[in-house]
C-alpha cells in the first residue's frame, strides 16, 4: 500500500508577509529493483576541437538504469583510438558524473594515463543511479598538434556488475582539429604554417572574454624567412579599452 501525507505552509513568523503558501503530497512506496536498460556513446558535444585546448570531451558514455534498490556498479570501462597521433592527446582520464550531463564536477573512473594509447582501459567502481549515468573520456590537445588530425574514438568494453555491457565496439563520429586557437592565460607561443589559424579570446567565437583577463600570445612562423599576419575580422573591447596591443618584440595584452 501506498500512504499519502500533505503538508501546508502557513507563515506566522512575519506579521507583514503574505501569500497562498504552498501544498506538498509526500507519498512512500516498496522500491524498484533497479534493472539494467540500455547504453549508448556520442561525441557530439557542444565543444571547439583545436591545438592546445584541455578538457575536450572525446567521448560520452550513457548508461541508463530503471530502480533504485541494489544499485548496479560499473567497474570496467576501455575504449579504442583510431587516426592521428596518439601521443598529441595527453593527460586522458576516464570521469563518472553521474546523472549530471556535465563533466565539470566530475569524479576520476581510474587512473590518468599521461598520454593516449590505441587501446585503453580503465578500472574503478562507480555506483549507478537510477536514470541516465554519464561517463566521459577527455583529454587534452597538444598546442603542436596538425591541424586536420582526426581521431575516432570507440567504447570496446563496460563491465557493469560483472556483466559485459557492450557486444559490438560503440564509435562515435570523431573529432577533427581545427585552424583555430583560444587565448590562453599567461605565455604561449604558436607556430603558424600553411594553415590560416582564426585566432579567438578566451571564450570563443560565441563568448565573451573572461573579466581581468591576462595573457600573452606569440606566433611564430614554422619556415624561416616567412613572416606572420595578422588580420582583425573584429573586436569589441570594453569601453574603449586600450587593454590590447600588438608588436613584433613584446606583448602585454592580446585579445581578438
Amino acid at each position: 500500500d501506498v500512504y499519502k501525507r500533505q503538508l501546508y505552509y502557513c507563515p506566522v513568523y512575519a506579521s507583514s508577509e503574505s501569500g497562498a503558501g504552498w501544498i506538498a503530497t509526500v507519498k512512500s512506496g516498496t522500491p524498484k529493483e533497479m534493472e539494467w536498460k540500455q547504453l549508448s556513446v556520442t561525441d557530439q558535444l557542444p565543444y571547439y576541437c583545436y591545438a592546445g585546448v584541455r578538457d575536450l570531451p572525446l567521448l560520452r558514455v550513457d548508461m541508463e538504469t530503471d530502480g533504485s534498490l541494489n544499485p548496479l556498479e560499473t567497474t570496467k570501462l576501455a575504449f579504442s583510438i583510431s587516426g592521428g597521433d596518439f601521443a598529441s592527446l595527453t593527460n586522458v582520464r576516464c570521469l563518472y558524473s553521474g546523472s549530471s550531463n556535465n563533466f565539470a564536477n566530475a569524479t576520476a573512473f581510474g587512473e590518468t594515463q599521461a598520454a593516449a594509447t590505441a587501446t585503453m582501459t580503465f578500472n574503478g567502481n562507480a555506483v549507478l543511479r537510477n536514470g541516465h549515468n554519464y561517463f566521459w573520456l577527455v583529454a587534452d590537445v597538444a598546442e603542436d598538434t596538425a591541424i586536420g588530425s582526426k581521431y575516432v574514438t570507440s567504447l570496446t568494453s563496460a563491465i557493469v556488475s560483472s556483466e559485459e555491457r557492450v557486444a559490438a565496439e560503440l564509435s562515435g563520429s570523431g573529432w577533427e582539429v581545427a585552424p583555430m586557437l583560444f587565448m590562453e592565460a599567461g605565455e604561449h607561443s604558436y607556430n603558424v604554417g600553411e594553415y590560416s589559424l582564426n585566432f579567438y579570446d578566451d571564450g570563443g567565437p560565441d563568448g565573451n572574454y573572461t573579466q581581468g583577463f591576462n595573457g600573452t600570445a606569440t606566433f611564430v612562423p614554422t619556415v624561416e624567412g616567412k613572416k606572420v599576419m595578422i588580420d582583425f575580422k573584429f573586436l569589441d573591447l570594453f569601453n574603449n579599452s586600450s587593454a590590447i596591443s600588438v608588436g613584433t618584440v613584446s606583448y602585454t595584452h592580446l585579445r581578438a
